[in-house]
């Protein structure tokens, strides 16, 4: 066929801080972008944040917070692994065996024989991806590019100590001239307390149901999620009440409904174009938009390896 139709979503799960084998204390958010022709998987990418809080204090272990497929080669898990394939090299192969299905088994022979690593939750946040995909867009048969970005920051309370973890995504279809084709936006918020009185054996952190500035949030556990996405959270966001009249919008627009017109505004420009002062996104997206646009910068840096050129 000439024409085909997809969708394209991001999917993400989030751990409740815990420490793990190296007996590191971590929250771990796995993500992904996929491209779905109805139920099955036109190509996707997978991406993992271990994120290193410190135990003795509410701060993160390390000042700079990157990605295992930012990482590459420095990941460093090639010499320990059975198959002797470095991370992104088994991300990959977990790419490649999703493509062309709509259910998966991490333990099926065709992924283990080039994924050896726990593949559940980044093949669980693939199949979420189908669950958040946005509306149906028109492709040519060719050559195109998908990309997996994401921007990191972190809240802190008063004293300076950190309360919360801020996750920008964006998913992106390209085409040849690297201008967008469609689009996918989400944003997840940890919030956390940290208490200096754990007893031993107990984590120093929890996830709490308020956010930094001292909130309810319903990110909280929210429809059996550790932490849903602002878009999974849909109405339940609750912005619209505290936005601004925009466009047309009497009584301003929700954060889904923002995010969906800077998806919109993104179609047919590239990623170095976005200008968050350019009036035809601010008719539908008032929300301050900059970690949304690093997010995009981050998938399409050419120094890193959140792309890859796919063949639909």
């Amino acid at each position: 066929q000439s024409t085909r139709n997809l969708t394209i979503g991001v999917g993400t799960t989030v751990a409740a801080p815990a420490y793990d084998h190296y007996g590191r204390l971590l929250v771990e958010v796995n993500f992904a972008t996929a491209l779905y022709e109805g139920d099955i998987v036109a190509a996707s990418l997978v991406d993992v944040y271990q994120i290193q809080l410190d135990s003795e204090k509410a701060a993160l272990k390390n000042e700079t917070v990157v990605t295992k497929r930012d990482l590459h080669d420095d990941y460093a898990m090639k010499p320990a692994s059975p198959i002797g394939k470095e991370w992104w090299e088994q991300a990959a192969a977990l790419e490649t065996y999703t493509e062309g299905k709509s259910t998966f088994d991490e333990t099926s022979a065709d992924l283990t024989a080039g994924c050896t690593m726990v593949a559940g939750e980044l093949l669980g946040a693939v199949a979420e991806a189908k669950t958040n995909t946005k509306g149906n867009v028109a492709v040519d048969n060719g050559n195109y590019t998908i990309a997996l970005g994401h921007n990191f920051s972190v809240e802190a309370d008063e004293s300076g100590a950190l309360k919360q973890i801020n996750i920008a995504f964006a998913g992106l279809l390209l085409d040849g001239d690297a201008k967008v084709v469609t689009a996918y936006i989400d944003e997840v918020q940890i919030p956390l307390t940290f208490n200096a009185e754990a007893a031993e054996g107990e984590c120093e952190y929890t996830i709490t149901p308020t956010n930094a500035y001292g909130s309810p949030t319903t990110q909280y556990n929210y429809k059996g999620q550790t932490i849903a996405s602002k878009k999974e959270l849909g109405d339940d966001y609750a912005m619209k009440g505290t936005s601004a009249n925009i466009g047309n919008i009497e009584g301003g627009a929700e954060w889904f409904e923002q995010a969906a017109a800077f998806e919109d505004y993104l179609v047919g420009k590239k990623v170095s174009e976005i200008n968050l002062e350019d009036s035809s996104l601010l008719a539908g997206c008032t929300m301050y938009a900059g970690a949304y646009e690093a997010a995009c910068d981050n998938a399409v840096d050419s120094t890193l390896y959140n792309s890859k050129a796919i063949t639909l």
